[in-house]
């Protein structure tokens, strides 16, 4: 291949010129081993570090229309997405199985929290008069605005958010009331 006078190594000026004009195909081609945009742009960085350190292995022709420095691209960024795939899969995070434990105990006594007050909560609505009860649920009601409920009600925005603040209070207390009778 020496002898051949069809063939010479890349100057760094052609090795930009062909690296330009292939850089889309070597980019669709990351992409379609590695769909992450962001992991295959990562990976198209390495691969363009490793073809500007390896450019004096590139034996070009004299043929512009020869896509060989597109092969050659493609083959090394194959190794490359193979090595960030490998490295990836290291850094996944794995939990030992007695963190699992621990994590889905706590989720249960969470989980089982979450009963107990809500529970406590329904017990102390239906301790309120049926008209707070009423407005509480009401306001509670997904898609409905204060300022409405208020309207409907017949009285003013500020009147309806100091009786809803009352009321909270009533409810949180009657609510920790019962947590803690309970517990006991």
């Amino acid at each position: 291949m020496k002898g051949d006078p069809q063939i010479s190594t890349l100057t760094v000026r052609e090795f930009g010129e062909l690296y330009e004009r292939f850089e889309p195909d070597l980019r669709r081609f990351i992409r379609s081993l590695l769909p992450p945009q962001a992991d295959a742009e990562e990976v198209l960085q390495n691969t363009s570090v490793v073809l500007l350190r390896k450019m004096g292995h590139f034996s070009s022709s004299s043929d512009p229309d020869d896509r060989s420095f597109l092969r050659w691209a493609c083959v090394i960024a194959k190794y490359e997405v193979l090595s960030y795939r490998k490295k990836k899969a290291k850094e996944k995070l794995v939990f030992s199985g007695e963190l699992l434990d621990m994590m889905a105990d706590e989720s249960m006594d969470e989980q089982s929290t979450r009963e107990r007050e809500h529970a406590a909560l329904q017990e102390c609505l239906l301790q309120l008069p049926a008209g707070q009860a009423k407005m509480i649920r009401e306001a509670y009601a997904q898609g409905v605005k204060g300022t409405e409920l208020a309207k409907d009600l017949g009285i003013s925005a500020e009147t309806f958010y100091m009786r809803m603040n009352r009321m909270r209070k009533k409810l949180l207390a009657c609510v920790q009331e019962r947590l803690m009778s309970g517990s006991e």
